[in-house]
């Protein structure tokens, strides 16, 4: 299921500073630990709708490659089908905007919106998605991170395949694909299967005004992670009056997206998922 905030929001300012090369087959951005630090893991980054190529995305990267010294990935597994940026004001004017001389414009909106979308839907469904993402990490594991900590950060889609790859299969190595998963606002999910495999430390990050992840949803995720505390650590944070699509989207300053929000939830989820990776497994869970 996808709402109108996954399709909305801001675009934040500034100029990613990593560079681009194929990582097993596939166009990645690259950002890596200022020169001289100590890599502590690699963490891959599954976008929301907008793909690897929003700004918003790759200088989240660039910060978790800075502040948590890991080298970071981000794929375009979507094979140039995201939704593109442009797109990002087009579900306000549709919805939003007032006036009689918006009526004249709504059915522009909503045919380029149809335009975008239906593709979109039809090449990136999530089992169709899979197992190229699936593969991707095995490749990792196999090589880059054949002697480090390997972790996932998943946006609204991506926090669906995060979660997927939360359920624990082992690479040929006989190593788990990944060792730890954060999930931002996780979209298409079904509740209670897809928590109820999870095997692998799990970190989720949801808005309170989630439209897409309801906070009753939320209150049976917690009650399944609860039941495997013994087994896996995880943690469950409700980020106060945010919407879905806030880890990404939100405004780059206060009062943009969502005009409840008090805090930059963009940094509060970077740290969120930049120190739940950093645990790994090694520490067993609570």
């Amino acid at each position: 299921m996808s709402c109108p905030d996954c399709f909305q929001g801001t675009v934040h300012e500034g100029t990613p500073t990593g560079r681009v090369a194929k990582i097993h087959a596939l166009p990645t951005y690259i950002a890596e630990p200022e020169d001289g630090s100590k890599m502590n893991g690699i963490v891959v980054i599954i976008s929301d709708a907008f793909g690897w190529t929003l700004p918003n995305t790759r200088i989240l990267a660039d910060e978790m490659a800075r502040e948590g010294n890991f080298l970071v990935y981000l794929p375009d597994f979507m094979n140039g089908h995201a939704i593109p940026t442009s797109f990002i004001d087009v579900v306000p004017k549709l919805m939003y905007s007032t006036g009689w001389k918006s009526w004249f414009c709504k059915p522009y909106y909503f045919f380029r919106l149809l335009a975008g979308f239906i593709p979109f839907f039809l090449r990136n469904r999530i089992p169709r998605t899979h197992p190229t993402i699936r593969s991707y990490f095995e490749a990792i594991r196999a090589h880059e991170a054949v002697n480090c900590p390997l972790g996932v950060a998943g946006y609204c889609w991506g926090g669906n395949h995060a979660t997927q790859l939360a359920h624990g299969d082992v690479s040929k190595q006989g190593r788990p694909i990944v060792d730890a998963v954060f999930a931002a606002h996780p979209g298409f999910m079904k509740i209670p299967q897809d928590i109820e495999g999870v095997r692998i430390p799990y970190s989720l990050a949801v808005g309170e005004e989630d439209s897409n992840l309801s906070m009753k949803s939320v209150a049976v995720v917690k009650g399944v992670l609860a039941e495997k505390k013994r087994e896996v650590r995880s943690e469950v944070v409700i980020y106060e009056g945010a919407r879905h699509g806030f880890a990404i989207r939100e405004g780059a300053k206060l009062g943009e997206f969502n005009p409840r929000r008090d805090v930059l939830v963009p940094d509060d989820i970077r740290v969120q998922a930049a120190g739940h990776i950093g645990k790994r497994e090694k520490n067993p869970p609570n």
